[in-house]
């Protein structure tokens, strides 16, 4: 666990300090929604992009299970929404919260 400077941050399964092509490209999506004042929910929609670099992996035996996104405002409320998949990508259910921390 390590902790973050307040910003835009795009994870992967890499390290946190590791250069990421997959990270950076949603990194500059979620600026640009942010930027925007868009919808959260369509970043979802963006992750499901399988151009180079690919952001889903569609696989039987390895492929995206899940993808999460989580706003955090400076107020502390929290909106977190996942998107899980079955093998070869078969969307299974969405779950969605709002919380607040702090």
């Amino acid at each position: 666990v390590m902790p973050l400077d307040p910003g835009i941050h795009a994870l992967a399964n890499e390290p946190v300090d590791a250069p990421c092509p997959r990270a950076e490209r949603l990194r500059l999506a979620l600026e640009a929604t942010v930027a925007a004042g868009s919808d959260l929910e369509g970043l979802l929609d963006t992750l499901m992009a399988e151009d180079d670099p690919a952001l889903f992996l569609r696989g039987d035996v390895y492929g995206t299970r899940a993808s999460t996104l989580v706003a955090i405002s400076a107020a502390g409320h929290v909106r977190m929404i996942e998107r899980r998949y079955e093998k070869g990508g078969r969307p299974v259910g969405t779950t969605a919260l709002t919380f607040r921390i702090g």
